[in-house]
């Protein structure tokens, strides 16, 4: 068997995905894309340890900077398919608090860039992830995406 890339014939292939924790829908759907990760940040919400990101030493000066540049993290990560939560800037604002809950390695991600713009931070209560959650994978199909367990495909014509 072989790739349809060029031909002419209609080949149907259908998938079944089993035990599916999470998925997105592009309605636009402009891309035709496929593939499948092991590996990637929107999994850490399910196999990675999970924290709690708190800062502390009064309100920062350079607020609009400090957003701007979690918000880089953020959508480097995550691209447009998880929203960036604007309610950590109660905590900026107020200096001190629980600033994110989350997964281990975003959470450390946005504690180096907020020390490195002098915000104190402490990344504490570490719940680990069930041992069901780290068979995961996410399946791109262009701009949408399933996150499952397992993925079959077969082609029907």
């Amino acid at each position: 068997m072989s790739d349809t890339e060029g031909s002419i014939d209609k080949t149907i292939i259908s998938m079944t995905a089993l035990s599916i924790v999470d998925f997105y829908i592009d309605k636009e759907g402009g891309s035709h894309h496929l593939h499948l990760e092991h590996d990637h940040p929107l999994l850490w919400r399910f196999n990675d340890i999970q924290c709690d990101l708190y800062i502390s030493g009064g309100q920062p000066k350079q607020i609009e900077k400090i957003v701007f540049d979690l918000l880089q993290i953020h959508n480097s990560l995550f691209d447009q398919y998880l929203p960036f939560d604007l309610q950590l800037l109660n905590v900026l604002n107020a200096g001190h608090g629980l600033l994110k809950k989350g997964s281990k390695k975003l959470l450390t991600e946005f504690a180096e860039s907020l020390n490195k713009n002098g915000i104190k931070t402490s990344i504490i209560s570490e719940i680990i992830p069930n041992d069901k959650t780290q068979h995961l994978a996410v399946l791109f199909l262009g701009h949408s995406y399933v996150i499952a367990e397992q993925f079959n495909f077969e082609i029907t014509k």
